[in-house]
């Protein structure tokens, strides 16, 4: 786990993982959250279970690649190119074989969500993110190759990713340009799919009434979007029709299994809702008590369309 001091340091570089965010390939945010978090606008991530279980199963995955490997084990910490000084990164180790070998190494813990993306052991068959972070590291630490190993549920694998030069120019050069572009002149770029949390984090309330009113690019844009929404409104109903077919064939019964898995129809646990204001008025408090004590929530921001309807 990065420490506040490293964190802080990195908003001066750019790393593998930011790379593959700036190349929209990463599921955790896109260059929108690269430029957010460089130029200090983005508030802390506060770590979610699978980050926190990904924090504490490293040092156990770094122990099970030494007995695997016989490796030695160095911590270097956030390390800058030597040539290229925007390029950091902060492997989780390197490795030590023998006197002269050496190899970065980035331990994951895949969700059980996500091991099936995973590989044959042996092989450098891994989510596709992790290559850009895999070469950054040998870059900075001058090796030869990164070895991921991974805990895929029942097994320790490991994935070496060789280093690749022409590979990393391509990335030097997308974080160059993006920090040239974007982060110096501090103006936002386009975002990317994964980009939709950060959108609501930099503008979290409508403060301003008037619209934007949409120019020829603007349109076509809005325009692609109704096709792509129509196309899935008859996707979804035909689910929806084939959804309707099991939920009535399952009836009171708690789901269906067979030869292609399993479909849970059951109910979730109940949840209890304590109503403080009914304790309050029965406990004879007045409605100006209760009122010091109500906090006004900012309303959600829903994002909604409202077609014109098509003159016949």
């Amino acid at each position: 786990m990065l420490t506040s001091e490293q964190i802080e340091r990195r908003k001066h570089h750019i790393t593998g993982t930011d790379i593959a965010r700036i190349l929209n390939i990463s599921p955790f945010g896109g260059p929108l959250t690269v430029w957010g978090e460089k130029l200090g606008l983005l508030p802390a991530t506060e770590p979610n279970e699978a980050m926190e279980r990904g924090t504490y199963l490293e040092s156990g995955i770094l122990d099970w690649y030494v007995a695997r490997t016989g490796a030695k084990l160095r911590k270097p910490g956030t390390i800058i190119h030597r040539k290229y000084p925007l390029i950091a990164a902060t492997p989780d180790a390197v490795a030590v074989f023998g006197l002269s070998e050496y190899r970065a190494v980035e331990a994951k813990a895949p969700t059980p969500w996500t091991q099936r993306q995973w590989g044959k052991d042996g092989s450098d068959d891994i989510p596709q993110h992790y290559i850009p972070q895999a070469i950054f590291v040998a870059a900075v630490t001058e090796t030869a190759r990164t070895d991921i190993p991974a805990d895929i549920g029942t097994a320790l694998r490991i994935y070496p990713v060789m280093y690749d030069e022409e590979l990393f120019q391509i990335f030097r050069e997308a974080s160059e340009k993006f920090w040239r572009d974007y982060v110096e002149t501090k103006i936002p770029p386009p975002a990317g799919p994964a980009d939709v949390n950060t959108i609501k984090q930099l503008h979290p309330t409508a403060r301003i009434k008037d619209y934007v009113e949409a120019d020829e690019i603007l349109s076509n844009t809005i325009d692609d979007y109704h096709r792509q929404i129509e196309t899935l409104k008859h996707s979804e109903q035909d689910l929806d029709k084939i959804k309707a077919v099991l939920i009535q064939t399952i009836g009171d019964k708690s789901g269906i299994k067979g030869s292609f898995g399993r479909i849970d129809y059951k109910n979730n646990m109940p949840s209890s809702v304590i109503e403080w204001q009914l304790i309050a008025r029965e406990l004879n408090a007045s409605q100006a008590l209760i009122a010091k004590h109500t906090i006004l929530k900012p309303g959600a921001r829903p994002f909604k369309v409202f077609w014109k309807k098509e003159s016949k």
